[in-house]
């Protein structure tokens, strides 16, 4: 029995592999975050042709969490699941733009570094901001892949969304702060 058990665990480890591998050759970012030596590295908004906006086979729910941690995950309370934070989130190819809304959380007293990597597989087209509305700041991500965080407060959530798309989009979707 224990033998099985461990072998579905290893299969399912081996499919989320996989996945998650998929999701390193499609349209896609990486949102690192740091805080001292912890690291949150799993967190890509990926972009794919043949999936939906509601939760599909391709967005993977955050592990649980234990001890001193840094999380990023993209929250999808409404979709009233026992997993609603994703750490993978796909969402349908759109031609014009795309916007994830995701959060930070940590209970480590100390300023938080988010890396965004792989922009360069995003199509040149679509320009690439970070809004964080509480500071009233928004950062091309295309100049600067980082951003540095004074201090999130323990267990709670700091919001930030994710705007990727053309010109026209992104006026749009950031009225106020361009």
């Amino acid at each position: 029995m224990f033998v099985k058990v461990q072998q579905k665990l290893v299969e399912r480890e081996r499919l989320r592999a996989q996945e998650h591998e998929r999701a390193l050759k499609a349209w896609s970012i990486q949102i690192l975050a740091q805080v001292e030596a912890l690291r949150d590295s799993e967190n890509i908004v990926v972009v794919f042709s043949t999936t939906s906006k509601e939760w599909n086979k391709n967005d993977h729910p955050c592990l649980p969490i234990n001890g001193e941690y840094v999380s990023v995950y993209v929250s999808h309370t409404e979709w009233e699941k026992f997993a609603s934070n994703d750490t993978l989130d796909a969402l349908s190819e759109r031609s014009d733009g795309e916007v994830w809304e995701f959060e930070v959380k940590t209970n480590i007293r100390d300023k938080v570094n988010l890396i965004f990597n792989r922009l360069k597989s995003v199509p040149e087209e679509f320009e690439i901001w970070l809004l964080d509305e509480a500071m009233n700041v928004t950062q091309n991500l295309r100049e600067t892949n980082h951003y540095v965080l004074a201090r999130v407060g323990v267990d709670l959530p700091k919001q930030f969304k994710l705007v990727v798309g053309k010109s026209d989009f992104i006026t749009k979707s950031l009225p106020r702060f361009r």
